[in-house]
């Protein structure tokens, strides 16, 4: 008899060894909002005999919005 509560101890135990870790490893946590490439930017260049312009654009992926526009001079670049 004692060598079946011990078989069945050892089952019970191992079972739980392989199972929790399972279980606790399928339930963590994980972000879904991954922001990494959400922005997108855009240069243009503008030509004009007195003076060249950069027009840059930065545009939010996500939702589809200009977030910024600016104007500045060749020069920067």
């Amino acid at each position: 008899m004692k060598t079946k509560n011990n078989l069945l101890t050892g089952i019970v135990i191992g079972i739980g060894l392989i199972v929790v870790p399972i279980i606790l490893m399928g339930t963590t946590y994980t972000n879904t909002e991954n922001e990494v490439g959400r922005y997108q930017i855009s240069t243009t260049t503008f030509s004009h005999p007195d003076s060249e312009k950069v027009f840059e654009t930065i545009i939010d992926t996500k939702t589809g919005r200009v977030t910024s526009r600016k104007k500045t001079s060749n020069y920067y670049y």
